[in-house]
């Protein structure tokens, strides 16, 4: 039980959380500041990289069978079914953000972090198991 609730932990507490701004914020940015939208995204996919990471090493690391299946079921929600192709530049998940913004008005007062999830895994999911 101490080995679920520390891969949990850990879990949670690694990811940092991409609210500063909301979608109306980076929208806005992306047509008059892209550098700050640049400097933006590039802190979550480092966030994002960073969570991938961790899951992977609690994965490595259970002591059994049962804490595997519990960080699994949080794996599936720290990598939201975002698969990035190796060759993904990274001017290409600038421009998905901005055109998953531009496209999608009625969804910009939601928070960063969706708009992430939502924009990247339309765009690069990951291929069926």
């Amino acid at each position: 039980m101490r080995a679920i609730l520390a891969a949990a932990m850990l879990l949670a507490a690694s990811s940092a959380q991409a609210d500063f701004f909301n979608g109306n914020d980076i929208h806005k940015y992306c047509k008059t500041d892209i550098n700050l939208v640049t400097a933006y995204v590039a802190g979550w996919m480092d966030s994002h990289m960073f969570d991938d990471n961790l899951v992977a090493m609690a994965e490595l690391t259970a002591p059994d069978e049962a804490t595997k299946k519990h960080v699994r079921t949080y794996a599936k929600e720290i990598r939201s079914n975002i698969c990035f192709p190796d060759d993904v530049t990274f001017t290409q998940t600038i421009d998905v953000i901005c055109k998953y913004l531009d496209d999608n008005p009625a969804k910009r007062h939601f928070s960063m972090t969706g708009q992430f999830l939502a924009a990247y895994s339309a765009a690069w999911p990951c291929a069926p198991k």
